[in-house]
């Protein structure tokens, strides 16, 4: 129930710069791998296809088992389609 508000949180509430820190300091793997799953979502709404790709990537390697990974690894593939 814990892990469950803090995903909730990561994905609704918290910022760029506290996502950031969390992805890099944290050290549940869930939390990083969430955070940078977030930042990649945040990246390719503001069209930094780049930064989408350095995070789907991050998030993928943080906890490939992750519920969230599938989508990372099908983003990252609509991505390089498109370079």
């Amino acid at each position: 129930l814990l892990q469950t508000r803090a995903l909730r949180i990561i994905e609704e509430q918290l910022m760029d710069d506290d996502l950031e820190e969390l992805s890099s300091e944290s050290d549940v793997a869930l939390f990083r791998s969430a955070s940078n799953f977030r930042l990649a979502e945040l990246s390719m709404q503001k069209q930094d296809l780049s930064d989408a790709r350095k995070y789907f990537s991050k998030s993928i390697n943080e906890m490939p088992e992750a519920p969230w990974s599938l989508r990372a690894e099908d983003m990252l593939e609509q991505l390089e389609s498109l370079r």
